[in-house]
């Protein structure tokens, strides 16, 4: 399993991911669209998004999630903190893929040991 950043070229094979997702009764989605439409990263912003892509050995995606990266003011600091966002895995329709939400959430936290979700 190898997690990187979700690029330009991987929209196929997110969209796949998303029809079996669906196919096998899933609700949520991962967006298809490499770059957010809502929080692009732009230079001088202090609040953006990034993807993320888990693609087997066969470079087969089998889960993303986002991190949305914004500041914070903590005891008079300004601190960069990410928002853990849509962890999605084929492990929720597929029990052979059930470790994979652990793999997402250990990668996300190494990129921002500061996290929160909602």
């Amino acid at each position: 399993m190898n997690i990187r950043a979700y690029r330009e070229g991987d929209e196929k094979a997110v969209k796949e991911f998303n029809i079996r997702l669906k196919s096998l009764g899933a609700t949520h989605q991962f967006p298809e669209k490499y770059i957010s439409t809502w929080l692009p990263k732009v230079p001088n912003t202090g609040i953006y998004q990034e993807y993320y892509l888990l693609f087997d050995d066969d470079h087969i995606v089998r889960g993303g999630y986002i991190l949305k990266y914004q500041f914070f003011i903590i005891n008079g600091k300004k601190i960069k903190i990410a928002d853990y966002q849509l962890p999605l895995s084929e492990g929720i329709v597929n029990s052979k893929y059930n470790f994979a939400g652990l793999v997402l959430y250990k990668n996300a936290i190494k990129k921002s040991n500061l996290l929160f979700a909602l």
